[in-house]
């Protein structure tokens, strides 16, 4: 199934994005990654631009450590150099709550660790002939590990393992896999 501009469509986008700009002001800061999907079936590499907004509240933990969590609205262009391509390119808009395990303390290296899963909407549902997707609609989980650093904690530069796939909503679901390398930085 391809995702035509049809307005059904751009009102489910806006309603995605709208979550995440629904307060004046609501972001918090931003980030770009870049990396690829390589494996005998694709060969992707992705841009991407993502916006956040915090949460505003966390959970302590034990020592000086927190949970803390906000929304990643996100929007990448994959480039296709897959062999067997069906699109040069793919574009794909997410939204992924992401939960971050943070130490509370500042330091000039302040690790951290964490953990998402999001909706993304794909403007095709296939790479190549070997990688279909069955649906334009996929959800994605992400593992990272990372730190902040700055005289505000304010850059962010961090290492994020994504799987993409469409959950067995429809027949076949091939799905896919980045690494990623990301920087970000903090309003």
């Amino acid at each position: 199934m391809e995702l035509a501009p049809t307005r059904p469509n751009r009102i489910l986008l806006l309603l995605m994005l709208s979550g995440t700009l629904a307060r004046a002001g609501g972001i918090d800061g931003w980030a770009i990654e870049i990396g690829e999907s390589v494996s005998n079936e694709s060969y992707l590499t992705s841009s991407r631009l993502s916006l956040q907004q915090d949460w505003d509240r966390d959970w302590p933990m034990r020592g000086s450590a927190r949970i803390a969590g906000y929304w990643d609205m996100s929007l990448s262009h994959w480039k296709n150099r897959s062999k067997l391509k069906t699109n040069k390119e793919v574009f794909d808009i997410g939204l992924t709550p992401t939960l971050r395990l943070e130490g509370t303390e500042s330091a000039s290296l302040s690790p951290y660790a964490e953990i998402g899963a999001g909706l993304h909407l794909l403007s095709h549902s296939s790479v190549s002939t070997l990688r279909r997707f069955g649906t334009s609609l996929q959800f994605s989980e992400h593992l990272g590990v990372g730190f902040r650093f700055g005289s505000r904690q304010q850059f962010d530069l961090s290492y994020r393992f994504e799987h993409i796939s469409n959950g067995g909503l429809r027949p076949p679901n091939k799905g896919i896999n980045y690494n990623l390398i990301r920087f970000g930085f903090h309003l």
